[in-house]
């Protein structure tokens, strides 16, 4: 799919990058009306979801999701990611299973994208906030050039506690079934998607903070029972 040609939306904050993007936002449109878990669907991971532990509080989280986060979706039960790899600057390959035991906000990006660009020191405090919890901040440029430009970007910005991760298969996107830029995942200790927004949020907000902080502590929970479980 070639970015040379992007349709960038200021007043709905995402952007999509094909020249079939005046189709992609519309079906965005209906994806929200309509609710996001048709975003994930069931796939032919539906019985490691079914198998996976879900001791995760839903219901906090969602109590969580308002104010400036009002339009993160969380989900009634956790959806299974697909499995993928992404890239440092080292050209080392990382996956998920890496960071298990962990809450991940998993977010999509590419310098073309304005919305995008105007969250990222929003992500970088959020990291910063949250590095010594059971949480990573995971950002992963689509940007089909490589690292450089996302590179230059950063140091622009004077980005100072994010890791810069590049998709080099191009596929990443319509694989997590992202149709817009931004788009972050909460995905959770057990690596599965717990719920996501498509758009930028204020994630250097009370609102982002509390709803984290929610994330966490239901990992820290979930923690818990398992080591009683074990005992």
């Amino acid at each position: 799919m070639s970015t040379d040609k992007k349709h960038i939306d200021e007043d709905k904050g995402y952007c999509t990058p094909s020249i079939t993007a005046d189709l992609l936002a519309t079906l965005i449109g209906l994806a929200l009306v309509y609710g996001m878990i048709a975003l994930v669907g069931n796939g032919s991971g539906g019985d490691q979801a079914k198998a996976a532990p879900q001791a995760m509080n839903f219901d906090l989280l969602k109590s969580k999701a308002r104010g400036k986060l009002a339009a993160f979706f969380v989900y009634k039960k956790p959806k299974p990611v697909p499995e993928f790899t992404y890239v440092d600057e080292a050209g080392t390959d990382h996956s998920l299973k890496e960071l298990r035991g962990k809450v991940v906000l998993l977010n999509l990006w590419a310098t073309w994208c304005g919305p995008c660009r105007h969250e990222m020191p929003w992500l970088d405090a959020l990291k910063n906030k949250y590095q010594d919890q059971p949480f990573e901040m995971l950002t992963i440029s689509i940007d089909r050039g490589g690292l450089k430009k996302p590179r230059r970007f950063f140091n622009k910005i004077n980005v100072k506690h994010l890791t810069l991760y590049i998709d080099k298969t191009g596929r990443l996107a319509p694989k997590l079934r992202a149709f817009g830029m931004p788009t972050t995942l909460l995905i959770g200790p057990h690596g599965q998607e717990l719920g996501r927004i498509a758009g930028p949020a204020e994630w250097a907000s009370e609102d982002a903070f509390a709803f984290i902080e929610a994330a966490i502590a239901s990992t820290k929970t979930t923690r818990n029972q398992e080591e009683e479980k074990r005992l």
